[in-house]
């Protein structure tokens, strides 16, 4: 029974909070993502050279999120990797040190479909675009919500640690009289290199998400609709690796947190017994051990979560003056 409890309880616990938000996220990932983008009949072009690279996009955000996902798992388990429980100053990286290079890798690959024809005037692309045109107002300020949180977290818990014996601000310490305890604490040891790798993640999404907005856009209204659909996907991609390990990290912030603010200095009291003196963080022990739980499964969920993209339908679409009188309608960027 101990070996169930201690041994297979907590990852039961993990899974929980893993697949919980992931299915919430899966429902609305796939909802958006799933449309059928109209290629004209005729256009056979188009539809040779979109479908390929629709499937190229998705498969490289999967990679991404296989990779990013099995780190972050692997470092929240302990095994190989370095993870919150270590005593070094990397403790707390993995996450955002893998989305950074998949982030990069990710960019290095063109967004633009180039499909030109010699001899033809291509109409001038005028649709405004900027660094927003291709996400939700709400990707982007729950991304920066989480990084807000991260940064406050951490500079103060920055502020109550206390230096070790080694002089590094990375021990909680509670003091009475002359007895004193110690544990290992978030502070200026761990908190600066998160600082430093969340700045650097931070502009590396914002010039990922820059370089997917920039391009001009394809010219032809078929080639255009795939265009937006994987700028859309590829923003979406960046958002949800970098965002998950920005959550990720939070969630391991607090969960030390929590650990050390657990501790107990008892101290004999004559005639009364042990007198037990807590962390002025007692309190918090609780809501920041569940904050962390859920923060852990939701984040670990975001890295996994592009993994479930799912390549759109392509449908014939009649052109003007067909049968059908549909008419050719422009796709915008703020559209879709």
């Amino acid at each position: 029974m101990a070996f169930w409890i201690w041994g297979v309880g907590p990852y039961l616990a993990l899974i929980t909070s893993v697949l919980v938000p992931l299915r919430i996220l899966v429902h609305y990932w796939r909802r958006t993502g799933s449309i059928a983008l109209p290629l004209a009949e005729s256009e056979a072009k188009d539809r040779a050279e979109g479908q390929p690279a629709l499937r190229a996009h998705v498969r490289r955000g999967r990679a991404a999120s296989i990779v990013s996902g099995v780190a972050a798992g692997l470092s929240t388990m302990g095994v190989w990797l370095p993870n919150r429980t270590s005593d070094n100053w990397d403790s707390f990286l993995v996450p955002i040190v893998v989305v950074s290079v998949c982030t990069v890798v990710l960019v290095a690959t063109p967004t633009k479909l180039h499909r030109t024809q010699p001899g033809l005037v291509h109409p001038i692309d005028l649709t405004p675009r900027s660094v927003w045109s291709f996400g939700r107002p709400w990707w982007f300020g729950s991304w920066a919500l989480g990084a807000a949180l991260l940064i406050a977290t951490v500079i103060l818990a920055g502020l109550a640690s206390s230096a070790d014996t080694e002089g590094r601000f990375a021990v909680l310490s509670v003091a009475v009289g002359n007895a004193a305890a110690s544990t290992t604490f978030l502070g200026w040891y761990f908190g600066i290199p998160i600082l430093i790798a969340l700045s650097v993640l931070t502009a590396i999404t914002l010039v990922a998400i820059w370089a997917i907005a920039r391009p001009a856009m394809a010219w032809s209204i078929d080639g255009r609709a795939i265009d937006v659909w994987i700028r859309r996907l590829r923003t979406r991609t960046v958002l949800s690796l970098s965002g998950g390990a920005v959550v990720l990290t939070l969630a391991w912030s607090l969960l030390c947190i929590g650990s050390g603010a657990a501790m107990r200095l008892e101290i004999p009291g004559g005639n009364l017994g042990s007198i037990a003196v807590g962390t002025p963080l007692a309190a918090l022990v609780v809501p920041l051990n569940i904050a962390g739980l859920i923060l852990q499964g939701l984040g670990l969920a975001l890295l996994v979560l592009p993994l479930f993209t799912r390549a759109p339908r392509t449908a014939a679409r009649q052109e003007r003056g067909s049968s059908g009188g549909a008419t050719d309608v422009p796709v915008a960027a703020s559209s879709v």
